[in-house]
């Protein structure tokens, strides 16, 4: 592409946004919006190595909402896809030829719930669900997605604490999705990506501010 759009981290590449705020009462507001991005980061021929530039730029495009009840309850989702297939989504070679290039597609929802208090902390729990698709039907590389159940604790309105538990189901990394290169230690005929794996996991953290 004569426009190098078809390298994502370029400073040419753009993206245009368009959303629209709706104020329903005094206590709920809706955002609505879309977004395009010109030059996806899933362009990549076969085998994939992600930061390496594409042959060809891969447009994407978003959709997306929020709803928000009196300063305490927060509904989001949201839906994005690229415009063409990801090239490296097929492998050539046997036996994983059968695989067709895919589009990839992502949704998310999610929902937050902030406690009423009169003291100096704000507790919240949340609950989030995510979902990526990178390949045909029963491809090791077809999906990946994610539960996460959420709570933090906002101290003075400066510093978090927060847990997380999350569970993952597939497993695809971006780098070599849909099976390696020749000179990597397993064969282009096979995959890391993993279709029905599966892993629980938790998150303590926090954000102190002085």
């Amino acid at each position: 592409m004569g426009d190098s759009t078809n390298i994502p981290s370029k400073l040419n590449n753009f993206v245009t946004d368009i959303s629209y705020s709706l104020k329903i009462g005094k206590d709920i507001e809706f955002v609505f919006g879309g977004s395009y991005l010109h030059g996806s980061a899933y362009c990549h021929e076969f085998p994939v190595f992600h930061f390496e530039p594409c042959k060809e730029n891969n447009p994407s495009w978003t959709g997306y909402g929020r709803l928000l009840v009196k300063d305490r309850i927060i509904i989001k989702g949201g839906f994005a896809k690229t415009v063409n297939v990801w090239p490296g989504t097929h492998n050539p070679t046997y036996p994983l030829d059968l695989f067709e290039a895919s589009t990839v597609s992502s949704k998310d929802v999610g929902v937050k719930y902030t406690f009423k208090s009169n003291s100096e902390t704000n507790h919240s729990l949340s609950a989030e669900f995510s979902d990526f698709v990178a390949g045909p039907s029963d491809a090791p590389w077809e999906r990946q997605n994610q539960i996460v159940i959420g709570y933090s604790a906002f101290i003075k309105n400066s510093s978090k604490l927060f847990l997380e538990l999350f569970r993952t189901n597939g497993y695809v990394p971006l780098n070599w999705i849909s099976g390696s290169d020749p000179f990597e230690p397993f064969p282009p005929g096979e995959t890391h990506s993993v279709r029905d794996a599966f892993s629980y996991g938790i998150v303590i953290g926090s954000q102190i501010t002085f």
